[in-house]
């Protein structure tokens, strides 16, 4: 798994990514000061990631608010 502050990737390196076995988590935006929000919501999210990386089939590309929203969409 990956985690990243960059939203954009499943955009810019969309080739790449479809030809791996990787799970990318990235920030839903990066413009927060202060990353322990960060940290928490990762946190709060834990179960779900976990439950996301065991069961769907990768590549998989998720998002995730500061307030521990998590969308995923695939990479296709």
């Amino acid at each position: 798994m990956l985690v990243t502050r960059d939203h954009e990737m499943k955009n810019t390196h969309r080739e790449e990514i479809k030809k791996t076995e990787v799970a990318i988590l990235a920030t839903a935006h990066n413009s927060a000061e202060d990353q322990d929000e960060w940290v928490v919501a990762i946190i709060n999210l834990k179960s779900r990631i976990l439950r996301e990386f065991k069961n769907r089939e990768r590549p998989w590309f998720a998002t995730f608010s500061r307030t521990a929203k998590l969308t995923i969409a695939t990479i296709k």
